[in-house]
């Protein structure tokens, strides 16, 4: 019999739509019918484009209309009971409801939810987790105790989620976020890396990706301060790339652009949408990545960049025992004050950090081509 199910979440962020996507693309018997509860307001024209990605196969998609600006605890009350009325307007009874990317406001719709669908996932999304309030912490921890399931990508934020919340282990299930990006990767021996420069324009340039999102949390204004404290022991043709097409602040963009212009470095920041071609042609190109955003839950980017045997500089703080186990990928800096210093470390290696055959294969199951399918048997059989 199909299984009906709700994923409650914002369709503005395009991995929720690759997700949704690939699971329907493996689904050939037809198992299961996905409709979505998009909870954001449709204030701005990316929805109607976001809505064009999603395959033709999805079911309903319902919208929680007329919220506004909720930035202020009125507005955020507002809102709870927009969603709460949207979500009781549904008249289907879910085998599973999947809540996408906790927030505190859930602990106010649970009893509802909890009425919607036989089980309940909650599917954390790393931030969630990792950037929240201590009172937002009470109201998850209450979604926590009353789930069914809460799914996981990574054995850190498995871990994490047991010490936060008290999650008992019965309860985790192995479905981690795929990388559409890294199918892509695997699939491209034939693209060397010049050949990725040539296409983007940056043939002859030592090419640095400084981060992989606008958020001020990936910390570009240190990156730059510290790579302009060892500019001289950069090659000449070095160039900075920031890929800034998601998580966008316009006033911290500005202020990034403003410091860069204040140094003598060679850049470009990508703004706008980037195809898959593109984006992969910057994985291929990047000489090096320097990934030391503040937390992170188990950075797709990150795998990327390795699968194309990019040298990486990662913060110390950033943990990840599935791939570390396999001997460090990347170089790693305890610091942001000896950046430079390990940054420095990393291009002088002539030999550099041979990645393992094992890591490499770890990474590719982590594209949606493997994930996908595991995801679909957990839909179809939500036990």
């Amino acid at each position: 019999m199909k299984k009906n199910i709700l994923i409650i979440g914002s369709i503005a962020d395009r991995n929720l739509i690759r997700l949704v996507n690939s699971i329907i693309d493996c689904d050939t018997n037809n198992q299961i019918c996905i409709d979505i509860l998009h909870i954001n307001p449709p204030k701005h024209n990316s929805i109607n484009y976001r809505i064009s990605e999603l395959t033709s196969k999805v079911g309903k998609i319902y919208f929680v209309k007329d919220q506004n600006n909720y930035g202020s605890l009125f507005n955020k009350f507002v809102r709870v009971t927009k969603i709460y009325s949207s979500l009781k307007q549904i008249e289907k009874y879910y085998d599973l409801v999947n809540i996408h990317f906790m927030s505190g406001f859930y602990f106010f719709l649970w009893p509802l939810i909890k009425k919607k669908g036989r089980k309940i996932l909650i599917t954390p999304w790393g931030s969630d987790v990792y950037r929240v309030n201590k009172l937002a912490m009470i109201l998850i921890g209450y979604c926590y105790k009353y789930t069914d399931y809460v799914s996981f990508g990574s054995k850190k934020l498995k871990q994490d989620i047991k010490n936060m919340f008290g999650v008992p282990e019965r309860k985790f299930v192995d479905l981690a976020f795929g990388s559409k990006m890294i199918d892509l990767i695997s699939n491209s021996n034939n693209i060397s890396k010049n050949a990725a420069k040539k296409e983007l324009n940056l043939v002859d340039k030592y090419v640095i990706i400084c981060g992989y999102n606008a958020s001020p949390a990936q910390q570009h204004l240190v990156i730059i301060e510290s790579l302009t404290k060892i500019k001289d022991s950069l090659p000449t043709n070095t160039i900075l790339l920031f890929l800034m097409t998601y998580a966008k602040n316009v006033d911290y963009i500005k202020e990034v652009k403003i410091f860069l212009q204040s140094t003598d470095f060679d850049y470009m920041i990508y703004e706008d949408y980037l195809t898959d071609d593109q984006l992969l042609n910057i994985r291929k190109a990047a000489d090096l990545f320097i990934h030391v955003q503040h937390t992170d839950a188990f950075s797709a980017s990150l795998q990327e960049y390795i699968l194309c045997d990019t040298k990486i500089v990662n913060g110390s703080w950033l943990i990840y025992p599935e791939l570390e186990k396999f001997g460090y990928p990347y170089y790693v800096t305890k610091s942001i004050s000896n950046l430079g210093e390990i940054v420095k470390e990393a291009i002088e290696d002539d030999i550099g950090i041979v990645i393992s055959e094992d890591v490499k294969q770890f990474i590719r199951e982590r594209g949606y081509d493997y994930q996908a399918r595991k995801w679909l048997g957990f839909y179809s059989n939500p036990t």
